[in-house]
């Protein structure tokens, strides 16, 4: 059977209406379909397939027809049901022009859903029969799959979908180890010498950061000023970071006391090849002001506000507010929870939180799923929590109806209990420690006996030093943290030899070393983990991975139990469909 005819969706509805078998109607209902999607009226296209009676239809046009509804679940961004319908549909067409339509639609579903190990495997596929599918388009999908994804791949494929598949592993492989990444693309070059990708791996082979490690690094860090310390902790990382069998000549510049113009212009006399840091957010500034220079650089800070062709060559580091609302959105919702309360300071940094962790929350579990309430200070700490929680509200009612029953009732004593709202399942704390610490009385007494108790979360700011743990009444809250500083014997050794040389060695203190060490380590991949999304680094302060150019930290989380702490697992949950 031949592609029908070029006909308006108008004209095979006149046809279908005009014929009287009925084999012959409902197939010219599939063709009108496909006319109307061709020319972008899906609803038309949805109509029509409604009145289509696929116990009428001969197999070719069956095939067909499930073709069709596929198209229009695609054009309302139903992937799942796409890809429900082309499951197998390839095999059915002995035409090249209708197999690569379903590969297309299957590969556009695969794209929607945020599966780019499928993405890519279909990719390769549709590539045997549609020459504009590129080997970068392909490289684009399998870049952005995780190590775990490949090695768990039990797929068959012929020796292109193979060595596409080694690509990306022994490029992952190469990230792990720190290695060289010519050394891994030769490797493969002589596993795949015939091989389609073998331009673009050429190409990688050509661009000087994948030959050679950076042999001079600048650090710009504040060691001086009103932000020594934590540019002097900072750099306590790094340099516990450092390998002097690296060889590397490590070049650190006080962004407090010289000029971002003097820095700029000597790390070009020096022919810097890396670049990490500024910490401060007024160094980061006026620096990216200055034209590109011939380096990579990670930013200790987030990127607004960067110029293009600075963050091109760039990744952002921050130990910022987006990696705790990250984790406390995906903890909470597998968790369960569905409507949280969320509880915080009237400040622009608590404001800053709920907004974030209110929009995102709100788009997956509808509106209204989350509310918040802002305390100025603790004096006012109760009644936001009773408002909050709609016990005055409750107890309101109460009082209207004692007065009323009292009329009634002289001399009879009352009884009753207040009721605090049953619709929230979960409350987070946006505030410290000494915050938590006063909330936490304030919430269990306005928590209503009828109830089930209301889990707990909050962010890292209520893991600080405390003289006795079992006296702050955060037993039970979990918190998310870096888990260097969950997992308490984690590079016990490192911790020991840092704590002797810093003083003090506090959490502070001791979130900014991890910073510093996580971002020698990440720096010195940053050229290949640009180029390999998919990768994921197992640093002190998370599981690392860059996105759009920005650091995401994937945190862990844990409970106050007593005098120490009892770990849960890592909070980040990918929500989608795993490849």
């Amino acid at each position: 059977m031949t592609a029908p005819a070029v006909r308006s969706g108008y004209d095979w509805v006149a046809q279908a209406a005009a014929t009287t078998r009925p084999y012959e109607q409902h197939e010219y209902l599939v063709n009108a379909a496909a006319a109307f999607l061709d020319t972008e009226q899906a609803p038309h296209a949805g109509a029509v397939l409604t009145q289509v009676d696929v116990r009428q239809l001969r197999p070719t046009h069956a095939a067909l027809y499930r073709l069709q509804q596929a198209r229009f679940h695609g054009a309302m961004g139903r992937w799942q049901q796409v890809l429900d319908l082309t499951d197998d549909l390839e095999r059915q067409f002995s035409q090249r022009h209708y197999r690569a339509q379903t590969l297309r639609l299957r590969y556009q579903a695969y794209s929607g859903g945020d599966q780019p190990l499928s993405a890519s495997l279909t990719l390769m596929q549709l590539q045997r029969y549609d020459s504009d599918v590129s080997d970068a388009q392909i490289w684009q999908y399998l870049s952005r799959v995780t190590l775990a994804s490949l090695e768990a791949h039990r797929g068959g494929g012929d020796e292109i979908t193979r060595g596409w598949l080694q690509l990306a592993l022994r490029l992952h492989q190469a990230a792990r180890q720190s290695a060289v990444p010519a050394q891994a693309l030769a490797s493969w070059q002589r596993s795949f010498p015939e091989h389609p990708a073998a331009d673009l791996v050429a190409a990688m082979q050509q661009r000087i950061e994948f030959t050679a490690t950076p042999q001079n690094i600048a650090i710009l860090l504040p060691l001086s000023g009103q932000f020594a310390a934590q540019g002097h902790a900072v750099r306590n990382g790094i340099l516990a970071a450092y390998r002097g069998e690296m060889r590397a000549n490590l070049h650190f510049f006080d962004t407090a006391t010289a000029s971002m113009e003097a820095i700029h212009n000597s790390l070009i006399e020096r022919e810097i090849e890396l670049v990490i840091g500024p910490l401060d957010r007024d160094a980061l500034e006026n620096f990216s002001s200055y034209s590109v220079g011939p380096w990579h650089q990670l930013w200790l800070n987030q990127g607004d506000g960067v110029a293009e062709d600075v963050i091109s060559r760039s990744a952002f580091f921050a130990l910022d507010l987006a990696s705790e609302v990250d984790a406390a959105l995906s903890f909470l919702a597998q968790k369960g929870h569905r409507n949280v309360l969320l509880l915080g300071p009237d400040t622009a940094r608590g404001r800053q939180m709920s907004q974030a962790f209110t929009q995102a929350w709100n788009q997956r579990f509808g509106p209204d799923s989350v509310r918040t309430g802002f305390y100025s200070s603790s004096t006012d700490m109760a009644d936001v929590v009773r408002d909050s929680l709609q016990v005055s509200a409750s107890q309101n009612r109460i009082d209207a109806l004692e007065r009323s029953l009292q009329q009634r009732l002289q001399n009879e004593e009352l009884h009753h209990e207040f009721r605090s709202r049953q619709d929230i399942d979960a409350i987070y704390l946006l505030g410290d420690a000494q915050q938590a610490r006063l909330l936490r009385p304030f919430i269990d007494v306005n928590l209503s006996a009828f109830g089930s108790r209301i889990p707990m979360y909050a962010n890292s700011a209520v893991h600080q030093e405390q003289q006795s743990r079992g006296e702050n009444d955060l037993e039970g809250i979990y918190f998310s943290d870096a888990p260097w500083l969950i997992h308490t014997q984690r590079d016990a050794q490192l911790k020991q030899t840092l704590a002797q040389a810093m003083t003090p060695w506090n959490l502070s203190q001791q979130r900014l070393v991890a910073m510093g060490f996580d971002a020698m380590e990440l720096a010195l991949r940053l050229p290949l983990v640009l180029e390999l999304p998919g990768y994921r680094h197992a640093g002190l302060t998370g599981q690392l991975r860059i996105s759009n150019h920005a650091v995401i930290r994937e945190l862990d989380w844990a409970t106050f139990e007593g005098h120490t702490l009892k770990v849960e697992h890592a909070a980040y949950v990918d929500t989608g469909r795993r490849d």
